[in-house]
């Protein structure tokens, strides 16, 4: 479970400000990233503040997966599955004003 907090602007082509743990046999990418795996996906997200996307394609995300599972975030395509359980929460003023721009803290455990 991770919190997002703050004023968080991302303003560039492709650009990510990422904090990442890995822990495991785990694949965790961020930004331009295409992932082919599988499992279920369960998610829950909330958003509070003032937030505005105002790019083709712009992720502001925090995420934590744990199990065999590859996780990734910005433009992305996944094919399949990965056992996801992610709660996401974002408070404060974020936009991300880019064409793809992601701003992500994601903790991946497991195998």
């Amino acid at each position: 479970t991770s919190t997002s907090t703050g004023l968080s602007s991302a303003t560039s082509s492709i650009s990510s400000l990422s904090t990442s743990t890995s822990t495991g046999i785990s694949s965790l990418s961020t930004g331009l990233s295409s992932t082919d795996s599988s499992v279920a996906s369960l998610s829950t997200s909330t958003s509070t503040g003032l937030s505005s996307a105002t790019s083709s394609i712009s992720s502001l995300s925090t995420s934590t997966s744990t199990g065999i599972s590859s996780l990734s975030t910005g433009l992305s395509s996944t094919d399949s599955s990965v056992a996801s359980l992610s709660t996401s929460t974002s408070t404060g003023l974020s936009s991300a004003t880019s064409s793809i721009s992601s701003l992500s803290t994601s903790t991946s455990t497991g195998i």
